[in-house]
């Protein structure tokens, strides 16, 4: 059981923030990694994807597009991702540092425009007038970094990006949700779901119900609490529930039930002892001979919470859950079995090295809530950024997509696993690729799961351009039905949504 916070120390937890992150910098090296990155590019064109962004803006008005577009495709596709990865000349240390920028593709007609903006935080417009950096990041630490009046200070709104309640919303996961126009991508500012809530953490991997209910959390590792939000369809908070769960760090995604909500915490915590005189990544600690803790929500009793285990591993995402009438719940995971490509993997590509770290495979895990008894399944196939198709949420689905290696060195695969029959179809975009996140989008006027397509962009580093391709949902080693090019190459991103028209 978890002891439950009144809601004033909802307001004391945003405090809390504030001095938490107030972490003194040490001193970059201006031109180390910079020049480092410049050298490794030379070498490694796939690097490409984590070059700096110097522009505000992109826009093509029409891209060239192969094959014919599907005539009921029609909407946007917004997409988010760190893409100012040097200011002033100064470079971040790693890959989850820089600013966020909406990549946003719209659908019409057969053709496909795009339009790329960048988030215009509190951060990102001080330190553009400034033009230095001037607080501190997730993995970098700033000289001279002033105190900060709360995390949104620093938010990077890099992660991911959701229309819903009739709002645009660029996340991160440290602070406010973002506000931008749908139609300009001009950003309106932080949102205040209430007074109690304004600059808390909102996670980047918010839950969408069939029927327009938004479930999210909020982790404030500094505090050990874990806040559970519920949001209407009409984008109104309708409830906040903190949580005290001790220590916890990073924890990026969880899964929702019909019943219920299933936090898993890895055995990655900070310590308050290294928050000083270092980064937020700096302060977090390993701990392999610990659980990884599922923690369990009723959505009836948000105030409860259960635990169960699961030996130490690292969880970025997850695609789905569905839970039976006996109350058992399964979800899949791209499991880790430690958190090193986050601790340093990811630093090394922002200085031209290679991203070494344990890769995630496939999982599956089974869990009664009824005895509280869990238990896990591995693939040995490399998975990552797994989606389902969104009718499918939070109910039984038969279809999982993933990202996967192939012939190259990235991930360059697009995979649609069966989990009735356990058959797998793929395509490879091949070994001069890098694949990013592929996006579900149902068929207008279908109402069974997988009708529909799934679309995606992905880095043609050999060419220098990056490319959207639509593929049949139901027969992805066909081949795309077609592909878009962009005169230009962007920065590697996270994760977005599709908006239908």
């Amino acid at each position: 059981m978890t002891a439950l916070p009144t809601r004033r120390d909802l307001l004391r937890l945003g405090l809390a923030a504030a001095g938490a992150l107030a972490l003194p910098g040490h001193a970059l090296a201006a031109d180390d990694w910079a020049e480092g990155f410049a050298r490794g590019l030379r070498d490694k064109p796939w690097l490409l994807g984590y070059r700096n962004v110097a522009e505000d803006r992109l826009e093509t008005a029409r891209l060239a597009v192969e094959g014919r577009m599907p005539a009921g495709l029609a909407g946007r596709l917004t997409r988010n991702g760190p893409a100012r990865h040097e200011v002033g000349g100064v470079r971040y240390h790693h890959w989850f540092d820089g600013d966020g920028m909406l990549q946003q593709f719209r659908f019409a007609d057969g053709t496909v425009s795009h339009r790329g903006r960048f988030v215009a935080t509190e951060k990102h417009r001080a330190e553009t007038a400034a033009g230095r950096m001037l607080v501190p990041a997730f993995g970098t630490a700033v000289p001279g970094a002033a105190g900060l009046a709360g995390p949104d200070a620093m938010n990077a709104a890099n992660i991911s990006a959701l229309e819903h309640g009739g709002r645009l919303l660029a996340l991160w996961e440290g602070g406010s949700a973002i506000e931008v126009d749908p139609e300009t991508l001009e950003t309106a500012g932080p949102v205040r779901w209430s007074p109690e809530t304004a600059g808390l953490p909102f996670s980047a991997h918010p839950r969408v119900e069939t029927d327009g209910t938004l479930w999210n959390i909020g982790v404030a590792a500094y505090a050990g609490m874990v806040v559970i939000y519920r949001i209407g369809a009409d984008g109104r908070l309708l409830m906040v529930v903190p949580h005290r769960v001790g220590g916890i760090g990073m924890v990026h995604d969880f899964v929702t039930t019909a019943r219920h909500l299933v936090i898993p915490l890895p055995p990655l915590a900070v310590d308050p002892a290294r928050m000083r005189g270092g980064t937020f990544l700096d302060a977090h600690v390993w701990h392999p001979e610990r659980p990884t803790r599922l923690m369990v929500v009723a959505k009836d009793e948000p105030g409860t919470a259960r635990f169960a285990e699961l030996p130490a591993g690292w969880i970025f995402h997850y695609g789905n859950a569905w839970e039976d009438a006996g109350g058992v719940i399964r979800f899949d995971a791209c499991w880790y079995d430690d958190p090193s490509l986050v601790l340093g993997g990811m630093s090394a590509v922002m200085r031209g090295g290679e991203p070494a770290g344990t890769q995630s495979v496939g999982a599956f895990v089974r869990l009664d809530t009824r005895t509280m008894a869990a238990t896990l399944e591995r693939e040995e196939t490399v998975a990552e950024f797994p989606r389902v198709d969104p009718r499918a949420a939070s109910q039984r689905n038969r279809w999982l997509f993933t990202l996967s290696r192939g012939r190259g060195r990235d991930l360059s695969v697009v995979r649609r696993r069966d989990l009735e029959t356990g058959a797998v179809d793929a395509y490879d975009y091949g070994p001069h690729a890098v694949a990013e996140e592929h996006v579900p989008v149902p068929r207008p006027g279908s109402t069974r799961e997988g009708e529909g397509w799934l679309v995606g962009t992905w880095l043609d580093w050999k060419a220098g351009v990056t490319r959207l391709s639509v593929f049949e949902a139901g027969d992805l080693a066909g081949g795309p039905l077609a592909t878009a090019s962009l005169p230009y190459a962007l920065p590697l991103g996270f994760h977005g949504n599709f908006r239908a028209a």
